[in-house]
Order: structure tokens, then sequence, then C-alpha cells
């Protein structure tokens, strides 16, 4: 960033000029500097220029003055191979839209006047969003790709927000801390979430593997399919709703863990399907369980009572402590449905 323009960006945070003043000189400034031979439907790299939005942050946001510096690359919807953003204390929201281009917009106010140093580069089809952290107060990410298959989607920040929407990826990865993960109608082979003490939900996402991880927090997963999935939280509840699967890890401490309408994937003439659950000092929950689907149940508890509403079951092991029980046939069965469910200082039920 030149000198003129961070004079002007120093002159609208000391308010010695008035908003719409600054982004006349922005614009003016950034219209001298572009060279003549410039055009915007030659280039390869996409360019950043000051835009009028930027007006109404300034207006909505009294304790802080806020930049905007937008960019659009048309692109061939096969070249994108990944797309990375990462912000230090910025949220990071990349959704899809119906145009053939990439879109990003990133809001921030500057450092003691340092260059912020904006970059959105693409590289062999590998987009990614850098700037200069040590010089940027606050930021938000804003970016919106063709409804393609993305190769590789990375989000990383700290201390804000991740949303991942009506996307489709082979792999994607949300990481985070102190702030919540959202991910909604979502398709993809693989997809991990980590953050700390703030929740995460899953909503109608489809995907080989899920992998979902905080802390002192709740995981709420809805209408979603995963072959595999591993959820992990500690001193909050888990819960699930309308999920299919094969295999799934639960753990939480301190906190319930529920299933409601929880069934595995019945697509195949042969499968073992397994669910591991295990909390402390508080309840383990299945409700409306699959009709008919052959079970074994290995739960356990201290100090809280096992209620199965099976009558089908043969059990080898039956105290208000611990179960271990079958479905008469299952051992022959070409389906077979595994809960093992541990808790300490409370109830098992499923039903």
């Amino acid at each position: 960033m030149s000198d003129s323009k961070l004079k002007i960006l120093s002159k609208i945070q000391e308010g010695e000029i008035s908003v719409d003043e600054g982004l006349e000189m922005l614009n003016n400034v950034q219209r001298q500097e572009r060279p003549i031979t410039e055009s915007p439907t030659q280039e390869s790299n996409p360019i950043f220029s000051f835009v009028t939005e930027a007006k109404n942050l300034f207006e909505k946001i009294s304790k802080e003055n806020y930049l905007t510096y937008n960019a659009t690359s048309e692109v061939d919807a096969n070249s994108i191979k990944s797309i990375t953003a990462v912000g230090k204390n910025a949220r990071v929201e990349i959704m899809s839209h119906e145009k053939n281009c990439i879109s990003v917009n990133t809001y921030f106010s500057v450092k003691h006047d340092r260059d912020p140093m904006v970059e959105w580069q693409n590289v062999d089809g590998r987009y990614s969003l850098n700037y200069d952290t040590n010089a940027v107060r606050l930021m938000e990410i804003q970016i919106r790709v063709p409804d393609i298959l993305i190769e590789n989607l990375v989000a990383i920040s700290k201390n804000a927000k991740i949303t991942f929407e009506n996307l489709k990826f082979e792999r994607a990865t949300a990481t985070t801390s102190c702030a919540d993960i959202s991910v909604t109608n979502c398709s993809g082979h693989e997809l991990r979430t980590t953050t700390t003490n703030a929740s995460t939900k899953l909503r109608r996402v489809n995907v080989s593997r899920l992998e979902s991880s905080t802390s002192n927090a709740k995981i709420n997963v809805s209408d979603c399919f995963a072959e595999t999935l591993n959820l992990s939280t500690s001193n909050a509840s888990i819960s699930t709703g309308n999920t299919i699967f094969y295999n799934v890890t639960a753990k939480t401490s301190n906190a319930p863990i529920s299933f409601e309408n929880f069934g595995p994937i019945m697509n195949k003439q042969s499968e073992q399907i397994y669910v591991y659950a295990a909390t402390s000092n508080s309840n383990i929950s299945f409700t409306n369980v699959v009709a008919g689907l052959p079970i074994k149940v290995n739960a356990s508890t201290s100090n809280g009572p096992i209620r199965v509403q099976n009558n089908n079951l043969s059990y080898s092991s039956n105290s208000p402590s611990y179960i271990n029980a079958q479905s008469q046939g299952f051992e022959s069965s070409s389906i077979k449905f595994d809960l093992e469910l541990k808790t300490s200082n409370g109830s098992i039920n499923i039903s």
C-alpha cells in the first residue's frame, strides 16, 4: 500500500476527514496508481480496489473504522484445486454461488498506519488469501466460489467463527479456537472441524468421513450422512438427529450424549455397524433405533439404571450397572448393529 493511501487511512481513523471524503480520495489515488496499460478483462490475477461498500461498515460500527478490499477472479470451474483462507481473529465464511468466478471480500482496520498487504493469490489453481496479520486489527473474510467440486478446502482462524455453506469438496478442514464452527448443506469425501470452548453445528452434511472436536461446548449433528463419524468434546453435550452412518465414536465428559432417529446405512447386504459412546456423570440415550435390526448391546454405568426396550434380547449379563445382550440370530445375521456405551453416575436408555 502506498504512502498516500496510508496517510488517507490515518486521517479517516483520526476523524480529520469524513468517510465519504476518504473513500473518494482513496479511489482517486487507486486510479492514479493503476498502470495505463492495465485492462481488467485481460488480467490473470485479480485486482484489489477500494469500494463504496466500506461506507456502510464505517457507518455501522462507530468504535472502529473498517476498510474493505474485494476481488473477483473469473475461473475455469475445473481449474480450482484448492482454496485456503487463514484469518487471525477473523471470521471466515466460504459459500458457493451461481457465478463462474471466485469473489473475495475482506473487512479490516489497519494498525498504526502499517501496510496490511492483502493479497489473493492463484498458483496453478491453488487459491489463497494472504495478508500481514500484524498490521490488521480486525478482519472478516467472505469467499464465494462456483458450485463445483473443490479438491482441498482449508479455513483457519483464531477467536473467530468459521462457516461453510453449500459447498462440494474432496477434503475440507475448518480450524479455529474459542469460536463456533458451522457447516451446512455440504458434501464431499472428508470433513474435519476443530475448535475449543465453542460449539460446532453440522447440518445436512453428506461425507464419507466426518470428524469434529471441541472442548467445553456442544456438538450438534442433524440430517447428516457419514460412513464414519467421530465426535469429541468435554463438559458439554453431543446430540445427533436424523443421521445415517456405518461407524460412530462419540466422546464427552460431564454431559449427555443423545442419538435420535439415528440409524445405520442399509444399502449393503453385509455390514458390521459399530457405535461407541462414552461420557461421565451424565446420560446416554438412543431413541427410535431402527426396528427389527439385529442388535448387540454392551452397556455399563455406575449409580444409574440401564433400560433397553427390546424384548428380543438374550442376556449373558444383566445387572443394574452392566448389560451384555444381543438379539436372537445376531451372530448369523448379515447385518450387525453393535452398541458399546459407557458412562458413570448416569443412565443409559435405548428405545
